[in-house]
């Protein structure tokens, strides 16, 4: 996929990859080294990232003293612009509210604020590893990345 994205909203499971050396994250920076987009991301991404530095480490996934180095790089991109973190203000809030009420694809509540944040920011492009999320955000007309696979045909064999 060649997107050509102006705008891409990175949600929390993308951000991690940018500073944690995880599966995919290679492909991550290969992609946007590739296409150069404008990155943004909710301010609740930087709680999530938090949240989910602190649940690694509880669950022995990761040792205590890497948490203040991945908080350090995430402000650091947070600060200069390398992500540009936009607000959770009442049109957000008004966005997720018009979501859960018409989506076919079901959201949780904090994805439909991720969703919602994008739709506001008028993103090109939705980056997620969320299937289900990715699922919602090319309902509401937005080009995913890491692209969902295509429904494969089911075939029936006639005996």
């Amino acid at each position: 996929m060649t997107a050509t994205a102006r705008r891409a909203y990175l949600d929390t499971s993308l951000l991690l990859k940018r500073y944690l050396p995880e599966e995919g994250a290679s492909e991550l920076e290969a992609f946007l080294l590739d296409t150069q987009p404008e990155l943004v991301a909710s301010e609740l991404a930087r709680l999530e990232l938090l949240s989910t530095l602190g649940r690694k480490y509880r669950d022995g996934h990761m040792r205590a003293e890497v948490i203040p180095h991945v908080q350090h790089a995430a402000d650091i991109d947070f600060l200069h612009g390398a992500i540009r973190l936009l607000r959770l203000g009442s049109e957000v809030v008004r966005e997720s509210l018009r979501l859960l009420q018409t989506l076919r694809n079901p959201v949780a509540t904090l994805d439909c604020l991720h969703l919602a944040t994008a739709i506001q920011a008028s993103v090109e492009l939705f980056m997620t590893n969320d299937r289900q999320l990715a699922r919602a955000a090319t309902e509401c007309g937005l080009q995913v990345w890491p692209p969902l696979p295509r429904p494969t045909s089911k075939k029936t064999h006639h005996a």
